[in-house]
């Protein structure tokens, strides 16, 4: 009705009243145009808090950790901490960009972070809440051999796959408890043991250092040092007589022995003893038609006495 009244008003009138009703109704339709543009609100591209906040490919001592900006921001601040940990007070990097790898964590451990978005204008800041996530376990070494044994040292070398390189040696004598060994610590996966005691069994374990958690043990390894007196091995006979039997052993470069031997199943330290220089021997004195046992041991001299062989049996004639 306004616009037919106007319409007879101009018609009516001058012609510098048609020029304002022209301009009027153009104003009129910028207007409506402009009420109908489909543009996102000014608001949603306001800076806001980071969401969806995630932590992903998660191991022993890192963790990748990722979120979503939302508006106008211009970069971010991460904090992390142990579970609980106290705001400002935790470990904090400033202008990161999304998706950052944090490392030299603990193992078996909560931890927990929120994000800041540094807004375009530099000072509005906006936090995230906390998301927490859980580090695996420590991984466990695996002692898998010992080289280069001699009377007094020996290196021993383990893998694992905690691309840690911190660890924790221990190691005494064979059953020495856990704990009350000699610990040593090393980046590598191997460590060379020294000053041990000749032929003497040791038992070794490995503890990996992840952060400033030590893990599980390894199983034990064992190994022995080699003796200042080499044991006699392969004991044979080369004839077999009613009263007696001739005999010859493996040596290791000594030139005397030790020979003992007793009816079967006889205690050691209770058999008669013969000492000699000859490989092969000849024992003699026996009984006809029975068992004994036959023990060897080298005399080295100054390095003492090896340790007895494994019992040789026979029966004679």
């Amino acid at each position: 009705m306004i616009f037919i009244f106007l319409t007879k008003f101009c018609f009516q009138n001058n012609h510098t009243m048609k020029r304002y009703l022209f301009s009027f109704l153009l104003s009129l339709l910028l207007v409506a145009c402009s009420s109908s543009d489909d543009s996102v609100p000014v608001q949603e591209y306001e800076c806001q808090a980071p969401s969806n906040l995630t932590a992903t490919q998660i191991t022993h001592n890192r963790a990748i950790l990722d979120w979503m900006g939302v508006g106008n921001y211009a970069n971010f601040i991460l904090e992390y901490g142990q579970e609980g940990f106290v705001s400002g007070e935790g470990t904090i990097l400033e202008y990161v960009s999304q998706y950052y790898a944090i490392e030299n964590l603990d193992a078996s451990t909560n931890y927990e972070f929120f994000v800041t978005s540094i807004c375009m204008d530099g000072t509005t800041l906006n936090s995230s809440s906390r998301k927490l996530f859980t580090t695996e376990d420590c991984p466990v070494a695996n002692i898998y051999d010992a080289i280069n044994i001699t009377t007094v040292s020996a290196t021993v070398r383990w893998s694992d796959n905690s691309f840690v390189g911190n660890y924790e040696v221990e190691y005494g004598e064979e059953g020495f408890a856990p704990g009350t060994g000699t610990k040593l610590m090393t980046t590598n996966r191997q460590l060379n043991l020294v000053d041990l005691n000749p032929g003497t069994a040791y038992d070794v374990y490995v503890r990996i250092l992840c952060g400033s958690t030590l893990g599980d043990s390894s199983e034990k390894f064992t190994f022995e040092t080699l003796p200042l007196c080499n044991t006699p091995t392969g004991i044979n006979w080369t004839n077999l007589y009613s009263t007696g039997v001739r005999i010859y052993w493996n040596g290791h470069g000594e030139s005397s022995w030790q020979i003992q031997y007793g009816l079967v199943g006889f205690p050691l330290g209770t058999g008669t003893v013969l000492n000699t220089s000859a490989n092969p021997y000849t024992i003699q004195g026996m009984q006809s038609n029975t068992t004994y046992e036959i023990y060897i041991r080298a005399n080295c001299g100054s390095n003492g006495y090896s340790n007895w062989s494994q019992p040789f049996v026979i029966t004679t004639l």
